[in-house]
C-alpha cells in the first residue's frame, strides 16, 4: 500500500506540474519526500519541488529544496546528475531569483513538451523568447530544441527542421545544456526519415491514388499508343526522381543518427 501511495504522489506532482498547478504539485511532491524512505526519485523530485517552489516565488523554500537534492543525488543516475547540476546552478543564482523569467517559461514549456500539450508549449516559448538576450545560448538552445519538437508535432516539419538546425548550430557555444545537442540531431534524423515517405499520395507513387479506385479509362483518337509510351516514360522519370530524393533524406537521417550516436556529454533527456 505504501508503495502506491508514492506512486500516487509522484505522478499527481508530475502531472500538477505539467499543467502549471504549483501549488497542488509541491503538496504532491512534499509528500513523496516526507513518505518515501529510499533513495528513488527523491533527488529527482526535490529538484522539482525546489522549481515549483520558484514558480510560485518563495525562493527561501526553493533554496532548501535545491539543497536537499544534494544529499539525495545518486551516482551513475543521469536524472540525478542533472538534478544536481541544475539545483547548483539555481544555488549560485541570485537568492531572491534562483530562476530567472525566462528559465521558468523554458521550463514549463519543457515540462509541456512531456505532457505533450505542443499549443502550450509554443506559446511558453514565445514569451520566454521574448526575454532572452543574443548570448543567452543555454536558453536559446533550449528553446529550439523544444520549439522544433512541438513544430514536429503540430504538422509543420520545415519549421521543425529549421528551429532544431539552430539548435545544432550552437554545439560550439553551449556549454551546460550539452545534453540537447545530441537529441536535436536525433529529431532531425526522425524528421529526414519522415521525408521518404513524400510523394507516397501521388498518382504515379506508392499507397493511396487520387481519382476513384479501379477506375479504368478508355481512350479515343488517333496516337493512344504513342501517348500511353510517353506517359509511360514520364512516369519512370517521376519514380527515378523521387527515388533519388528518398535515399539523399536517408543518407541526411543516418548522419544525423551517427552525429547524435557519438556525440559526447549528454546526461537527460
Amino acid at each position: 500500500m505504501r508503495q502506491m501511495q508514492l506512486i500516487f504522489h509522484f505522478e499527481m506532482a508530475e502531472c500538477y506540474a505539467i499543467w502549471g498547478q504549483w501549488d497542488k504539485a509541491i503538496a504532491h511532491y512534499s509528500a513523496f519526500l516526507q513518505e518515501n524512505k529510499t533513495t528513488s526519485y527523491r533527488c529527482w523530485c526535490a529538484c522539482h519541488l525546489g522549481i515549483a517552489y520558484c514558480m510560485v516565488g518563495d525562493t527561501q523554500q526553493a533554496r532548501i529544496a535545491f539543497q536537499q537534492v544534494q544529499g539525495f543525488a545518486r551516482k551513475y543516475y543521469s536524472f540525478d546528475a542533472f538534478c544536481l547540476r541544475k539545483a547548483r546552478e539555481y544555488l549560485l543564482n541570485d537568492p531572491l531569483q534562483p530562476m530567472s523569467p525566462a528559465e521558468m517559461l523554458l521550463t514549463q514549456a519543457r515540462l509541456e513538451r512531456q505532457g505533450r500539450m505542443w499549443n502550450e508549449c509554443m506559446a511558453h516559448l514565445e514569451q520566454a523568447k521574448a526575454l532572452l538576450k543574443e548570448t543567452d545560448y543555454e536558453e536559446w538552445v533550449q528553446y529550439y530544441y523544444l520549439k522544433g519538437r512541438s513544430l514536429g508535432h503540430l504538422g509543420q516539419p520545415e519549421e521543425a527542421e529549421a528551429a532544431l538546425e539552430a539548435a545544432v548550430a550552437l554545439r560550439h557555444k553551449v556549454k551546460r545544456e550539452v545534453y540537447l545537442i545530441p537529441h536535436s540531431y536525433n529529431e532531425l534524423g526522425e524528421l529526414y526519415m519522415k521525408r521518404l515517405g513524400l510523394g507516397q499520395n501521388s498518382t504515379t507513387g506508392g499507397g493511396e491514388r487520387e481519382g476513384p479506385a479501379g477506375e479504368t479509362v478508355e481512350r479515343e483518337g488517333e496516337g493512344e499508343e504513342e501517348e500511353e509510351k510517353e506517359g509511360e516514360g514520364r512516369d519512370s522519370d517521376r519514380d527515378k526522381e523521387r527515388e533519388n530524393e528518398r535515399e539523399t533524406w536517408r543518407e541526411r537521417a543516418e548522419k544525423m543518427f551517427r552525429k547524435a550516436k557519438t556525440y559526447s556529454g549528454y546526461d537527460f533527456d
